[in-house]
């Protein structure tokens, strides 16, 4: 009898053992996951921040139609988020406009460049830093 013992005990270790790896692979891929979603959310906020400081560049655009001698240099509000819009350079027959907006430590810096007499976009590209 005693050599019947010795074998279910084996199998005892040997499920549980499994249990534990079955275990460690589940939590595993399950925190994999969760922390994807933190990353996902970060993503949005950096989309957020883009189309915030795009949409300020185009405040900028009205407002340099309005007014050749428009300044910058203002701070501006979109749904709730705010954005910053340099002062216009002019080089030329050109304009650059420059603007950030930063949503939870998301910053987007874009810097557009525009035809002086239309405002027509001839350029638009997004910065690490001004």
């Amino acid at each position: 009898m005693r050599h019947f013992q010795k074998k279910g005990y084996i199998a005892l270790i040997t499920a549980i053992i499994l249990t534990a790896i079955v275990l460690a692979v589940a939590v595993s891929l399950s925190s994999t996951t969760f922390l994807a979603r933190f990353d996902s959310v970060g993503v949005e906020l950096k989309d957020m921040s883009r189309f915030i400081a795009k949409g300020c560049l185009e405040y900028a655009r009205f407002n340099l139609a309005s007014s050749s001698g428009w300044a910058g240099n203002v701070t501006t509000t979109i749904n709730g988020y705010s954005c910053y819009v340099y002062a216009p350079q002019g080089v030329g027959t050109t304009t650059v406009i420059q603007s950030t907006a930063t949503i939870n430590n998301r910053t987007t810096n874009l810097k557009m460049t525009v035809a002086t007499s239309t405002l027509k976009v001839i350029f638009l590209e997004e910065l690490s830093s001004f």
